[in-house]
């Protein structure tokens, strides 16, 4: 029985000091600090530093006046980073002479500056095994530390990983208009309402209409713009065009300025004073002429309601192919054989765009090759449509003309192509 009582009372004692004795703390995390709960105001790197300003970052670099805004995103990476990277382990004590040993007599330092706080870190060599860096840190002073081996990147970092590289301070469903100017002319003026898009100026192209896939990318691209790097002189730039951006909340417009400096480009964005380093093609996507921001599609018809399909090819053989289309598969009446791609050609015909202005006489080197006409299901024709290659256009281009229409487009032929090979026309 007293054996039993003792065992009883050892077991109680037992429980107690697993479950009620205090648990010891990581000291390696309780010194470390809650980066997120701090007002950081500057964040110092060895050859910069960010900087906050009225709610915004910006990157000083040393000997430079022109402070570009920084990537807020990768400001709260660094800070997540710190967060959640706190030493791996406490080495001991180091003195001032063994530094070197560990590379830390020469280290690349990180401060950062709170309202109420100052913390820093200085990062050496990496040990050994390679996954991780010796380190010292305010917050264990005198101690020497095994970090994280990405502090390396982080603490070594470049100014230009801070750069926030987005040309504009909002996105394209926020731009309610857009004008090109060039020598002081108005190229075209667009403007954005309710989700249509219309021309405003010059006076000579707002009779035409907005095509709304290529307004749509214009704004797009617009608001994604995004530099390459940023650079603070352009001696011996020249103008391009300007961009008269406005957006809501906004009377008066965003001037972006473009330039030509040797092969590149730069934007400036006033009032700012530095410059974006550009990919041709993103300039390219902006400089664009009145006539391709125009809706110059020719086949205005419903695909939805098609049902029938006739083509009629030009050669020797005079091949006369009939469609139906059931159950969104479209297939030839005379075989019932899938024409699978016969869906995404309908759509490129309903897309097709004349590539400059229509003439109304077709030249006599211009001879028929085929003649698309579609229909609904009560035979009701949606479009009849005859295209026409000629020697006198470039490979890639053939003439189109709409059924009791005297106008003549030329067209990218390719669409006509991949129609003849799919259904063997002209072999």
């Amino acid at each position: 029985m007293k054996r039993l009582l003792f065992l009883t009372v050892l077991l109680v004692f037992v429980w107690a000091g697993i479950f009620l004795w205090p648990e010891k703390k990581d000291d390696q995390k309780t010194n470390w600090p809650d980066f997120k709960k701090l007002n950081i105001v500057q964040i110092q790197f060895d050859q910069f530093e960010l900087t906050k300003d009225r709610g915004k970052w910006r990157v000083k670099e040393k000997g430079q006046d022109i402070q570009p805004y920084a990537d807020q995103e990768k400001i709260d990476a660094l800070i997540d980073f710190l967060q959640l990277n706190s030493p791996r382990r406490v080495l001991g004590v180091v003195s001032k002479e063994k530094l070197g040993e560990y590379g830390l007599d020469k280290p690349k330092k990180l401060v950062i500056s709170a309202s109420k706080k100052q913390w820093s870190v200085q990062i050496g060599d990496k040990n050994p095994a390679q996954d991780g860096v010796y380190a010292l840190c305010s917050s264990y002073p005198g101690k020497l530390l095994l970090m994280n081996v990405d502090y390396t990147d982080k603490v070594g970092a470049e100014s230009k990983a801070y750069y926030k590289l987005k040309l504009l301070p909002f996105d394209d469903e926020q731009i309610t208009r857009v004008r090109l100017l060039e020598k002081n002319s108005t190229r075209w003026d667009i403007t954005k309402k309710d989700g249509l898009f219309k021309f405003v100026a010059p006076e000579k192209i707002t009779e035409y209409k907005v095509s709304s896939s290529e307004a749509t990318s214009l704004f797009f691209d617009l608001g994604s713009l995004r530099g390459k790097e940023i650079v603070f002189q352009a001696d011996n730039a020249k103008p391009e065009f300007l961009l008269n951006i406005f957006y809501q909340g906004s009377k008066t417009p965003l001037i972006m300025r473009i330039f030509k400096r040797g092969e590149k480009y730069l934007a400036r964005v006033e009032p700012e004073k530095w410059y974006f380093v550009l990919d041709h093609s993103d300039v390219d996507n902006l400089d664009k002429s009145a006539f391709l921001l125009r809706d110059r599609t020719i086949a205005h018809f419903d695909t939805d309601r098609a049902r029938k399909m006739e083509i009629a090819g030009a050669d020797v053989s005079g091949k006369n192919i009939q469609l139906y289309q059931k159950d969104g598969v479209w297939k030839i009446n005379d075989s019932n054989r899938e024409v699978t791609g016969m869906g995404l050609y309908l759509w490129r015909l309903a897309d097709l765009r004349y590539e400059q202005e229509p003439g109304h006489i077709l030249p006599s080197t211009a001879v028929k090759k085929l003649t698309w006409t579609v229909k609904d299901k009560q035979d009701n024709e949606l479009i009849k449509i005859s295209f026409y290659e000629d020697t006198g256009l470039p490979a890639n281009r053939c003439w189109a003309c709409l059924a009791g229409e005297k106008k003549y487009y030329v067209v990218d032929s390719s669409l006509v192509n991949d129609v003849k090979k799919e259904l063997g026309i002209d072999k």
